[in-house]
């Protein structure tokens, strides 16, 4: 879907681009993504883009949005979304519950713990 925004209600519209992923049980859990060109009116330019991928109920994509929170040291985001990998009973596990589930959130209490992490 292509979309015009005026994000800040001045009459300046950015490009947004978004889709929904693939339509394949093969291609994992999916969630839909924007990518979005603002525009410069005072360089009559579109800048670079900024990609935005919705939130999800997935187990998974808790734990890899948390992950990228850390890697951008924004540890006030990261920390509680490895907190809802270990304890948020409504996070949907994709393949193997039974295995999903504990492997992740051991992987981010780990993170939790790591030096490196936050």
């Amino acid at each position: 879907m292509i979309n015009l925004l005026d994000s800040q209600g001045d009459g300046v519209y950015d490009l947004e681009i978004s889709s929904g992923g693939f339509g394949s049980v093969g291609a994992g859990p999916q969630r839909s993504k924007s990518i979005v060109w603002p525009y410069n009116p005072s360089t009559g330019r579109w800048q670079d883009p900024q990609e935005r991928l919705d939130s999800s109920n997935y187990r998974i994509h808790v734990l890899q949005d948390a992950d990228q929170a850390a890697r951008e040291h924004h540890f006030e985001q990261a920390l509680p979304g490895y907190g809802r990998v270990v304890d948020d009973t409504g996070l949907i596990d994709w393949v193997e519950p039974e295995l999903e589930k504990p492997s992740l959130a051991a992987y981010a209490l780990f993170k939790i713990a790591s030096p490196t992490c936050c």
